[in-house]
């Protein structure tokens, strides 16, 4: 009898592997179109707080 339980733990787990391996690679097919916009944005700007009023602000 353990041994049927332990088979069929790991089948479990076989096939869970799979559907999230399966749900991974959708959300990645989805994700990629933005992954290249995100590159080819300008890089950071350094950012300076206002004594005054406490808002951060570019420098410049």
């Amino acid at each position: 009898m353990p041994q049927i339980v332990l088979f069929g733990a790991v089948a479990a787990a076989l096939i869970g592997w799979r559907i999230v391996k399966r749900e991974m690679e959708r959300v990645e097919e989805r994700l990629a179109p933005h992954r290249v916009k995100v590159r080819q944005e300008p890089e950071a700007v350094a950012l300076e707080r206002d004594p005054v009023t406490g808002v951060y602000r570019p420098r410049g």
